[in-house]
């Protein structure tokens, strides 16, 4: 579609013209605008990265939501604005709380664990998702998968109320193939026979959908271990 290939062009063909298009895209940047708008600060931050920091934080204070979110990812790419990037880890929108998070995870750091692990104990699942992708943080891994334990525990108990918590741990871990989240995706299949007869209450994600997405996440690990797991 349409926006596919506006970001296809914003990622791969305009920033081949080099630093001579930065003036058209400052000159025609609308930092109140939509996607299109977010798009050129991405171009604008790629091909000038140091001389765009203070027109993102000025996008980041005025702009709107999208060019937001856009500003909050290339001020993430410095450290040096990285508490400025934290002080929307808590913000009421979704959106920019998401992408304040995806920036975050991009540096393994100590500084940036107490971030991830308040999320988890506070089970604020579906903001994490997207930066869990690009977080290789063991310690945040192990805490993760600690309360996925906790949660699958008493999601086989019968209680439907954990499938959301549980489903969104799952999709935490997509594309992660430590042992660590092998062996626990394979201590969950194991028991995939309890898993499947928790139904919900209302509708929503049933016990054996998780149980898909659990045979899913192992088969794209690869491993003998994990394709016997899937087969038992």
């Amino acid at each position: 579609n349409f926006g596919e290939l506006a970001d296809f062009a914003a990622e791969k063909i305009l920033p081949g013209y080099g630093a001579g298009i930065v003036p058209v895209l400052r000159a025609t940047l609308d930092i109140k605008g939509k996607r299109a708008d977010a798009r050129r600060l991405m171009v604008l931050h790629r091909l000038d990265p140091k001389g765009s920091i203070d027109l993102c934080k000025q996008a980041l204070e005025e702009g709107s939501t999208e060019v937001k979110a856009e500003a909050l990812a290339c001020l993430g790419q410095h450290w040096e604005c990285i508490e400025l990037v934290k002080e929307h880890v808590e913000a009421k929108n979704k959106v920019l709380r998401q992408a304040a998070l995806q920036a975050i995870a991009q540096h393994d750091r100590p500084e940036t664990t107490p971030i991830f692990e308040k999320l988890i104990e506070s089970k604020a699942f579906d903001v994490l998702a997207g930066p869990f992708r690009s977080l290789r943080n063991k310690q945040v891994l192990n805490s993760l998968l600690k309360q996925g334990s906790s949660v699958f525990e008493r999601l086989i108990k019968n209680k439907p109320e954990e499938l959301p918590a549980f489903s969104q741990i799952l999709d935490c871990l997509d594309e992660h193939k430590e042992p660590e989240t092998e062996a626990f995706l394979q201590s969950c299949i194991k028991q995939s026979d309890k898993l499947d007869k928790v139904k919900p209450k209302t509708p929503g994600v049933a016990g054996e959908e998780l149980t898909g997405k659990l045979t899913m996440l192992l088969c794209n690990i690869g491993s003998r271990a994990a394709s016997e797991a899937v087969l038992q």
